[in-house]
């Protein structure tokens, strides 16, 4: 079987969530006797092609053009409905999207309703939560929409190793942007007394500013995926209580490696986290901040906590994510 993979500028630095996975699942494929091969543009040839599975399709942007041009066999990955999920208030509020925005989301949700439902064989989706907020804000059938969890390498992430640093630290690790909740986790860190806190490393795939905050650092630009592992087994907790999240991979690679979660009480983070994290509201930086003393407070509860992850993400494997893409993709031929 050969599968068109869609391939998009945007989507592929190799230190996003997105990038990750595909790559996972791209070089596991041909152990089902899959061959897949990139294509960008409109000008790849799509008969030579048994499928073509778009797997960037998040943030209210539609699957590829590159679907329309002959017809095919096709598999999108939907990362979550986006900027479809706010309010119609909440969505002309932000400067990020106005008037205009608000325009091309509405274009893109007819396109999903009229066109893409009918012309797409099968939708997956990262967790329970996702295909909510996508069958939802988006009007697809849930029927329509799979859930394939992803999953974590083992021979990157774990307990043995490397640690980054020998002091105590927390740490974030994220792509930057609003619903990761970056200002709270500072506003919490803040609220420690200064004399007992240890540093606060975030990491970052853009550049932040965050104003002087002593004990702060920002690793702007991000890290190389496979250099993370020795900043989460050196971490006191990963710090990630999202307002929005439709999977969380750092959370997953956090556990993997024995460190300790602080993450969000909402959308998907449960699913990923429990039962071996501390949840804390997102909009509260006063959970947070309790979070983050129960942390540095409580010892045993914090090593507990690290085996504890270490157990539950043995669980999520990319083997068995790329297992059942494969019977996706030779269910619907």
């Amino acid at each position: 079987m050969k599968i068109g993979v869609v391939s998009r500028s945007d989507s592929e630095d190799k230190k996003s969530s997105p990038s990750v996975f595909v790559s996972n699942i791209i070089e596991r494929l041909p152990e089902y006797g899959i061959e897949t091969t990139k294509i960008r543009g409109t000008s790849n040839s799509l008969k030579s092609f048994d499928i073509v599975w778009d797997p960037f399709v998040s943030s209210g942007r539609t699957p590829s053009c590159i679907l329309d041009n002959e017809h095919i066999p096709s598999v999108v990955t939907v990362h979550g409905s986006g900027p479809h999920s706010l309010s119609l208030r909440n969505r002309i509020g932000k400067r990020s999207i106005g008037i205009k925005g608000n325009i091309r989301l509405y274009i893109n949700y007819l396109k999903w309703v009229y066109k893409w439902v009918k012309n797409i064989d099968c939708i997956v989706t990262v967790s329970g939560y996702a295909k909510k907020d996508i069958s939802k804000n988006l009007s697809l059938p849930p029927n329509m929409v799979r859930v394939i969890y992803h999953g974590v390498d083992d021979s990157l992430f774990s307990p043995e190793g490397s640690k980054k640093y020998d002091d105590r630290y927390y740490l974030h690790v994220s792509s930057g942007s609003p619903p990761k909740n970056i200002r709270r986790i500072v506003e919490a860190y803040e609220s420690i007394d200064k004399h007992r806190r240890p540093k606060l490393f975030i990491v970052c795939n853009k550049e932040l500013s965050l104003g002087s905050v002593d004990g702060v650092e920002v690793i702007g630009g991000g890290i190389e995926h496979e250099k993370l592992a020795p900043y989460y087994r050196g971490a006191m907790a990963l710090l990630l209580p999202s307002t929005k999240e439709t999977f969380g991979l750092p959370i997953l690679e956090a556990m993997a490696c024995g460190c300790p979660v602080v993450t969000s009480c909402r959308a998907a983070c449960p699913e990923v986290a429990a039962p071996a994290a501390l949840f804390a509201e997102p909009t509260s930086v006063e959970d947070i901040a309790s979070c983050m003393e129960e942390i540095l407070q409580n010892k045993v509860r914090r090593e507990e906590m690290g085996r504890r992850g270490a157990r539950v993400a043995k669980n999520w494997d990319w083997d068995i994510a790329a297992r059942k893409y494969s019977l996706v993709f030779k269910n619907i031929l």
